[in-house]
């Protein structure tokens, strides 16, 4: 079982007050009318929490896991985002989340592990929903951040780890975010649940 307790390098002192991810995007996708919605959102929200005297990150996350087909273009996608007036502070690609399976499955009861175990086997794939918790416990800080898994954006010094997240999503993740949250409730994390919120548009 995985430690609860923060390593030093984790310390709250190192951490935003949020963690906000915006502009999902598949590697087989191009930069289009959704992401240009989710940076409006973003925008909203970050006005907010400025006028509030919060401080944040922002992330994006690039699915390249899923899509058969990759022709994912990062330098294209960040000159876009910077086009639309809002750059990510890092990014980084659901693939590399699958790195982290045993981390999740650690947090996770007996007959879970079991269960997920199955499912993997006959889909010879990781979930969304899965990967998806081990994304968010990492913007927490409740799991170790490995190399190589985010790539900084912007010139900003800011933390990566949030105590809180926000997602801005598309209405159409609503199935996957309750599936997630779902799955958290049954980890030694679940009190985690109430650090993640939810903005769709």
């Amino acid at each position: 079982m995985l430690s609860l307790v923060k390593s030093k390098k984790n310390r709250k002192d190192n951490f935003v007050d949020y963690n906000i991810e915006y502009a999902h995007i598949y590697s087989d996708q191009d930069f289009n009318n959704e992401q240009i919605a989710s940076i409006n959102k973003t925008k909203e929200v970050i006005n907010g929490l400025e006028k509030h005297k919060k401080t944040y990150s922002l992330v994006v996350l690039i699915d390249d896991y899923h899509p058969d087909q990759i022709k994912f273009d990062q330098q294209k996608f960040t000159n876009s985002l910077k086009d639309f007036g809002l750059v990510p502070d890092y990014i980084t690609f659901e693939s590399r989340l699958v790195d982290y399976k045993e981390d999740i499955l650690n947090l996770l009861p007996a007959n879970e592990v079991i269960k997920f175990n199955k499912y993997f086997k006959k889909r010879e794939k990781l979930n969304c929903s899965f990967l998806i918790v081990g994304w968010y416990f990492l913007r927490l800080g409740l799991l170790p951040l490995k190399d190589k898994l985010i790539i900084k954006i912007s010139k900003n010094r800011k933390p990566f780890c949030g105590k809180e997240i926000i997602n801005i999503l598309d209405e159409k993740y609503t199935d996957t975010e309750e599936s997630t949250h779902r799955i958290i409730k049954k980890t030694v994390f679940k009190d985690a649940v109430t650090k993640i919120k939810k903005v769709f548009y």
